[in-house]
């Protein structure tokens, strides 16, 4: 689906899976790979959010991270869009006061 769309706007990127046993290992590797970004799954999404120089409010309130952006500088920035996808299922069974969107 990201490839797709990447090709379809006619963006020089690529979506890879890679395999991460160690979560350091990863991230130490991250600069050498040119990685602009990825996705955090289970059983990360809690560990990296000591890596993040910065979180989104909402994701250090829910307290994992799916996603990560990778500023010029290396430095990390998480969020999550996981909370987006769970909402938007409920909502069309209930109706949620508060809910952040």
């Amino acid at each position: 689906m990201h490839n797709t769309g990447f090709a379809v706007r006619r963006v020089d990127a690529v979506y890879l899976p890679f395999l991460v046993r160690q979560l350091g290992d990863f991230l130490a590797a991250v600069p050498d790979f040119g990685v602009r970004g990825f996705s955090v799954t289970l059983p990360n999404k809690q560990a990296i959010l000591k890596h993040l120089k910065e979180c989104d409010p909402l994701a250090a309130e829910i307290g994992a991270v799916n996603t990560v952006v990778v500023h010029s500088d290396g430095s990390l920035h998480g969020s999550n869009t996981d909370y987006v996808g769970v909402l938007r299922a409920l909502e069309k069974k209930l109706q949620i006061k508060g809910a952040v969107r």
